[in-house]
């Protein structure tokens, strides 16, 4: 049985049940805790909402990709677009300390994401963001 998984998403929030499911399923064959499926999909529900919502500078229809994996107890995720050049990585982390309303607006789905993952990298490639998220298990 592969421990990998693809799922080729269009950017149209409708897809967002699609990543769900697939989610699901890539959990079920590698044996993922809850606890783990949960935080996955937390985290690509994050990553691809703002992918969509701000990732494109056309109305075309683009293909997102995302390949799970689990290997040697290490879960990776390489998510792959075609959109605007973005790296979240140069982005500060925001002020938690400060109360809400003196927070500037952004930089929290970031900040979640590195909560709740172990490591995560960027790289523009052939005009590709391409970001790769990994937990160890």
């Amino acid at each position: 049985m592969s421990n990998e998984s693809i799922i080729i998403l269009k950017n149209d929030f409708a897809e967002i049940k699609i990543l769900t499911d697939g989610i699901n399923y890539f959990a079920k064959k590698t044996h993922l805790d809850n606890e783990t499926t949960l935080d996955l999909c937390l985290v690509l529900d994050e990553i691809i909402t703002n992918i969509i919502s701000y990732g494109f500078d056309d109305e075309s229809e683009h293909k997102i990709i995302v390949n799970l994996n689990v290997n040697n107890k290490v879960l990776s995720v390489k998510i792959e677009d075609d959109g605007i050049p973005f790296n979240p990585l140069e982005f500060p982390a925001p002020d938690t300390t400060k109360p809400l309303e003196e927070r500037e607006v952004g930089g929290l789905g970031v900040f979640f994401v590195k909560k709740l993952m172990d490591k995560i990298e960027y790289e523009r490639k052939e005009n590709k963001n391409i970001l790769t998220v990994s937990k160890s298990l």
